[in-house]
């Protein structure tokens, strides 16, 4: 049984919603780093202490915003991840419900109860806490780092090539984790029959 498309329908316009919400993110950042900016930039002499008071005020602002943002960026998540897996638990009970009795028989319960309970949980929280949480977050990093460029170029290689670095070794130890989670998942269906 091959997996349902990810954009398609609902799912489409949850991602559609996320990606913008990453943008949003990224201008709140861009936000709070300019308001800490003017903040510490205004004279310290009292007289333009307005300037100071102002920069607080919209950085506070900018942080209240980003907080809404990360909240509703769960929300939508959430629904992505249900979303799918009602779609995935649906093929999967069309997939049993057409098999011959004899032939469900030969399947162990375990197997087909940790398709069902495991396997689901680890679907949803790819969907909701890997796919949705990596575009929203590589969305915010690229914007980020392109503020950061049109200030300080230097920097912002920098800040790219400490990212490409660290994606690179986190590609590197998921390939090693594949076999260990691969006898995992055997052996919790060998448990559960």
């Amino acid at each position: 049984m091959s997996l349902p498309r990810l954009l398609h329908g609902r799912r489409a316009r949850l991602l559609g919603a996320l990606a913008l919400n990453g943008l949003a993110q990224a201008g709140a950042v861009v936000a709070i780093a300019f308001a800490i900016r003017a903040a510490l930039d205004a004279p310290v002499d009292g007289s333009p202490r307005v300037d100071a008071l102002g920069a607080a005020l919209a950085g506070a602002l900018a942080a209240a915003v980003m907080a809404a943002l990360r909240w509703r960026e769960r929300v939508d998540a959430e629904a992505l991840a249900q979303s799918y897996v009602y779609r995935v638990r649906t093929r999967l009970l069309e997939k049993l419900r057409r098999l011959e009795p004899a032939t469900l028989a030969r399947r162990g319960h375990g197997s087909v109860l940790l398709r069902f309970a495991g396997d689901l949980t680890a679907i949803a929280q790819w969907v909701g806490r890997g796919v949705a949480r990596l575009l929203v977050s590589g969305i915010v990093v690229a914007a980020v780092c392109v503020a950061v460029a049109t200030f300080e170029v230097a920097l912002a290689a920098t800040l790219a090539l400490g990212l490409a670095i660290a994606a690179g070794a986190a590609g590197w130890r998921t390939a090693r984790l594949d076999a260990a989670i691969l006898a995992l998942r055997r052996a919790r269906g060998r448990l559960v029959t």
